[in-house]
């Protein structure tokens, strides 16, 4: 799965999150916990990138640790409470586990449990990663369920003049945070890509 489809993916679980959240829709720390758990769904993918084997150490629960835990202590001190650096914390392990979920369907297996274990999980072969079809349907269905659970939070808490304000500004907020998601994230594909050699002149 691409990083298109990860983010939908993710999206559709932070909508299930949403809609069953018990306080304010509005909440801070639910913002916070959507935020990272969307926007960090491409992470474990960075392996390419940099050089490390695809799906080793990032697809690991201790590779989810190992990220979550410096952003817990960045987040607790930014903001000087300990309790959005806990769900900063959550959040990304939630990015990280429904990463893996998105790559269970895929064909290529990994070693979540790595180093405790070398079970390899996986390879259920829906589709293969590179389907952009099945990239654009997960992107496009993740991030319509997030935003109409969004409104339909806000509906239920809120006058018609206060909802229609809310709802801009959820809806605003939306499409700046996926826009700088698509920005931000490119085919893994053209990590690959080298630049061509100049040829003689």
């Amino acid at each position: 799965m691409r990083s298109q489809g990860h983010i939908g993916l993710n999206a559709l679980g932070a909508s299930l999150a949403v809609l069953l959240y018990p306080g304010n829709p509005l909440d801070p720390a639910l913002f916070t916990w959507v935020g990272f758990t969307v926007v960090l769904a491409p992470v474990p993918d960075y392996d390419i990138p940099i050089g490390l084997r695809h799906r080793g150490f990032t697809h690991t629960l201790l590779g989810a640790l190992t990220f979550s835990t410096p952003l817990f202590l960045a987040v607790s001190y930014i903001s000087s409470s300990w309790l959005l650096g806990v769900i900063a914390f959550l959040g990304v392990l939630s990015a990280f586990l429904l990463h893996f979920l998105g790559d269970l369907m895929t064909h290529t297996p990994f070693k979540p449990l790595y180093p405790l274990s070398d079970r390899e999980i996986g390879g259920w072969g829906l589709f293969s990663t590179s389907d952009e079809a099945a990239n654009r349907v997960f992107f496009k269905i993740g991030t319509t369920a997030l935003a109409l659970s969004m409104l339909f939070r806000l509906s239920l808490v809120m006058d018609l003049v206060s909802f229609i304000i809310s709802a801009t500004a959820v809806l605003v907020l939306l499409g700046v945070l996926f826009e700088m998601v698509k920005l931000t994230t490119k085919p893994l594909s053209e990590s690959r890509k080298r630049p061509p050699r100049p040829g003689p002149r």
